[in-house]
């Protein structure tokens, strides 16, 4: 969940076995009124990383987000098969 945060604002990397998700926050609040006048600012670059236990193929990886939704899908790579090797 990332609210506030535009799709441009985000960046998905993958590499090897990490993936690592990261973006910057931009955000500026201004209220108008008779006797006052407020402004916030809030912002800051936030970077997240993973360790995921198997090789990432960068081809078969997709990133969708929506209404502040990040929904990132690493598919897992299909089970090794072990062979048996006969002994002569």
């Amino acid at each position: 969940e990332l609210p506030g945060v535009e799709k441009e604002d985000l960046y998905v990397d993958t590499k090897g076995k990490l993936v690592t998700l990261g973006g910057e926050r931009k955000s500026d609040d201004e209220v108008k009124d008779e006797n006052c006048y407020r402004r916030e600012r809030n912002y800051g670059k936030f970077e997240r990383s993973f360790n995921l236990p198997f090789e990432i193929n960068t081809e078969r990886v997709t990133a969708t987000f929506n209404n502040g939704i990040l929904k990132l899908e690493i598919p897992k790579p299909e089970e090794e098969t072990t062979t048996k090797v006969t002994i002569q």
